[in-house]
This record gives C-alpha cells, structure tokens and sequence, in this order.
C-alpha cells in the first residue's frame, strides 16, 4: 500500500455508493437534516434571488465555450478597446488535463517552451492533474499564442500506451477577464456548498432553482430553452476538473435528494 496525490474525491457519505456503512461519524446524516424548516417569505424570496443570480452567473461561465469573448452582461470594453499591454494580462494560455498524456510529456513541453525549471514544471503539471487546467502563460494575445502553438507541436505525436489516444496537449487562449471571472465562479460555488452544510434548507432550493429555473441566453444562441440543470449536463464533458466537481457532482446531488 502506498499514499497518493491523486485528485480523486472522497464519496464518504453518499448513499449510492455503498450498500452498508456508507458515511463516517462525521459525514453521516443525521435526523436533524431531514427537519423541515419554513421560512419567512420575505426572506425566502431574498434567498432564491441571490442563489439564482450565483447559479445563473457560475454555470454560464463554466459552459462558456468562446475563448475571447465574455458574456453580454459581463463586457466592459469592446475587442477594439482591448490593450495589447502584457502588464495588464489580457490574455492567458491554458493548459488543460486531457487524460491523455503523461506527467513526463508534459513536464518537459513546459520545460521547454515556458523557461520554467523541472520543480515548476512539475508543480503545474500536479495542479493541471488536480484541478483540470492551469495557466502557463499570461500576457500579449500573439505570446500567448506562440507558447500554445509550441507546446502543441511537440506533443503532437505523442501517444499514451494505455489508452491508445494520440495528438497534442489541450491547449488554450483565453481572455484574461474570462479567466477570472471562471475562478471566480468556482470560488462562488465553493461559498454556495459551505453554506448549504451550515443551511440545510438552502439544499431545497438550489436543487428546485437547478431543476426549474431557465438559463439566461446569449443573443447568438438558439431559441431553445433549457433548464441550468440541463446546460450543466449537456457540457459535462467539456468543463475541467475542478468545474465538474462543484457544478455535477455536489450541485447535481441536491437535485437527486
């Protein structure tokens, strides 16, 4: 037996799981979470209205498949506007975990084309693994691009023996407003779960907002309605680790209770 780093989660506590014995002391349910609690309506309301602005904002930033471009309510500047200034990071180069390649690959791709030593190669290979994607490159948009462009070339033709996939890193260019604003949202959704352990109630209504609330559309999108829920099941293959985690796998269990 031997420890590992890996980024997978713990599933202490979750019924489906197991058939006996499914939770710690701490992790087991209790029946105080089943009590149910009224609130005044006032307040409800309140509640729903901030936790939908919350669910609204991160789940449109989570499926957002543009790189350049934020969403209507989030724009500042228009394209044209944008500065080319590095010192004000307009741009980012994301490396994302594509289950594809090795620790080894990818440690000396940066090596290589980011002027990193092996530890900080090292280092951001751990966090692409553990959270699904890390920035590798902050600056100019064209800078941005040459490092995207050289780490795919030389891992163009690599190939895991395990799983027979072949082609480069996943790579991207991003705007650097749309980065923050994806961190952000994450950090909201990890505010939102610490809340709804401390507030049971507020479970109730996250899963009811997931399930019935219409996402907000783009003006280029179809006129297709769906659910957030449905928009977070449609590009679950598409978000990055830790993205998954916050918005299908704890989110996604509210709906199920």
């Amino acid at each position: 037996m031997h420890t590992s780093s890996g980024a997978g989660y713990c599933d202490c506590g979750d019924e489906d799981a197991w058939t006996s014995g499914y939770a710690c002391k701490n992790h087991e349910r209790t029946n105080e979470d089943n009590v149910q609690f009224s609130l005044p309506e006032a307040l409800e309301t309140r509640l729903r209205g901030l936790t939908c602005l919350v669910l609204q904002y991160s789940v449109k930033l989570m499926c957002w498949e543009k790189t350049d471009v934020l969403p209507l309510n989030l724009s500042t500047t228009s394209q044209a506007e944008k500065p080319e200034v590095t010192s004000l990071a307009p741009y980012v180069t994301v490396l994302y975990n594509d289950e594809t390649h090795t620790y080894e690959a990818v440690i000396r791709a940066l090596e290589m084309f980011i002027n990193c030593t092996k530890d900080q190669a090292m280092l951001i290979a751990t966090i692409v693994d553990r959270e699904g994607r890390s920035a590798v490159k902050v600056g100019a948009k064209q800078d941005c691009e040459r490092v995207k462009s050289d780490i795919q070339r030389r891992t163009l033709r690599d190939m895991n023996r395990r799983t027979e996939k072949a082609g480069p890193l996943d790579v991207k260019v991003l705007d650097g407003a749309l980065v923050a604003h994806q961190n952000h949202a994450i950090a909201l959704l990890a505010w939102l779960n610490s809340q709804i352990d401390a507030f049971p109630i507020l479970g109730s209504i996250v899963g009811d907002i997931l399930l019935n609330t219409l996402i907000e559309q783009e003006e280029d999108e179809l006129d297709t309605q769906e659910t957030i829920l449905v928009r977070l099941l449609r590009f679950d293959k598409k978000m990055w680790k830790c993205s998954l985690f916050f918005c299908l796998w704890r989110l996604g269990t509210l709906t199920a209770r």
